[in-house]
């Protein structure tokens, strides 16, 4: 099996704990509270503006660990959102990585050591992260090298 139909599997439907990456929100937003390692109630009651105008009620927030092992700090638990948000600002101001967009994919990367804490897919028009395992990452990143270099 190849890279591109590794990726395809892996995101070829979507459902809630899927998480699009976000240049214009400033917090994580997840929908499920499931998702939370610990939730925290906010002090007041405290609402989010959704795109049609719109707000919904911030129910909690609180810490978030993917499959990688990468962590969302402070993720908004907001359920009657559409979708789960993951904040690229706030990820690269808390993490200490980098975002790097290609056309048709992307990756999260630690500074200190450049290792890919994370993988997406570009789906029309949108980054969708991939919830893998650091295991699944290499695995994805070792396809990912050999379909570049056996490209040229």
């Amino acid at each position: 099996m190849n890279f591109a139909s590794n990726v395809t599997l892996l995101s070829a439907i979507y459902h809630k704990h899927d998480r699009i990456l976000d240049t214009s929100v400033t917090d994580h937003i997840a929908i499920d509270i499931s998702l939370f390692k610990e939730l925290r109630t906010p002090s007041s009651n405290c609402y989010v503006s959704l795109p049609n105008g719109q707000t919904a009620e911030i129910v909690g927030l609180g810490d978030i660990e993917l499959n990688s092992g990468m962590m969302l700090k402070n993720a908004l638990c907001v359920p009657k959102f559409k979708y789960n948000l993951l904040s690229i600002s706030r990820l690269v101001k808390d993490s200490n990585i980098s975002v790097v967009l290609c056309d048709d994919f992307f990756l999260i990367q630690d500074y200190a050591n450049c290792q890919v804490k994370a993988f997406g897919k570009e789906a029309k028009g949108l980054y969708y992260l991939l919830n893998l395992s650091q295991y699944e990452i290499q695995h994805c990143m070792v396809q990912l090298v050999g379909k570049t270099t056996s490209s040229k």
